[in-house]
């Protein structure tokens, strides 16, 4: 079968995928490194973030390869990315000739004013609306795919789909980890940074109250969840 590496913020998260699930060979701690870079240069001159970009990237870059090294690998023969950035660019560098890599996302750069940067500034990050990658020439030699992947491709096949799932859940086939939801409107904000600081496991929702519905016969149905996902 296949070897799996994956990527995920704190050891909790960490721990969840190669412990519990069981899903990945090795996994990466992302946040971990983050914050060992940022901790170097804090109180250094030389703390632009172009700077502490580049040494996130090279750090990333040896993870990967203490990875690869792990598992038996020279490259990775699939990708699948809703990250962006450094994480994107340097597995693009490991990639296997003929390698397949699908992109659902760039969550990196969502909040990345791209008409504000200079050009100086601007080549190590990916947003939604401009995709640079910093290895995308080795995409020629290794006759790799890169494709976006939007799940509104496949709803003809959603009911399938779902029968399928909820058989392999019943046969303890595979796992699922259900909704984080917090209480409250006014719980919001602190959700919306917890999903940003990797607090979460699992999707994120706000529930912000019950509505009461009416049936044709005049009968009240039993309350409805309104929820806000994050």
């Amino acid at each position: 079968g296949c070897k799996v590496v994956g990527v995920a913020g704190g050891p909790r998260k960490c721990s969840w995928l190669k412990d519990e699930l069981k899903c990945c060979d090795v996994v990466i701690d992302y946040r971990d490194m983050e914050s060992a870079v940022e901790g170097n240069v804090t109180g250094k001159i030389e703390t632009d973030a172009s700077m502490i970009y580049v040494q996130k990237a090279q750090q990333y870059q040896k993870l990967l390869r203490q990875a690869l090294k792990q598992v038996g690998s020279k490259g990775f023969d699939m990708m699948f990315d809703n990250v962006g950035g450094y994480q994107l660019n340097e597995t693009l560098y490991r990639l296997n000739p003929h390698a397949r890599v699908a992109l659902c996302g760039a969550i990196s750069g969502y909040n990345v004013d791209m008409t504000s940067l200079s050009q100086q500034q601007s080549p190590n990050i990916i947003s939604p609306t401009a995709l640079y990658m910093k290895h995308g020439m080795a995409m020629i030699s290794l006759r790799a795919k890169i494709q976006g992947f939007i799940v509104l491709d496949y709803i003809k096949q959603w009911g399938r789909a779902k029968q399928q799932l909820a058989q392999w859940i019943v046969e303890g086939k595979i796992q699922y980890q259900k909704e984080d939801i917090r209480e409250g409107l006014e719980n919001a904000p602190a959700a919306l940074l917890d999903l940003f600081n990797g607090e979460n496991k699992g999707k994120l929702i706000v529930k912000i109250g019950d509505r009461i519905t009416t049936s044709e016969d005049g009968n009240q149905n039993e309350p409805r969840i309104i929820a806000s996902r994050l």
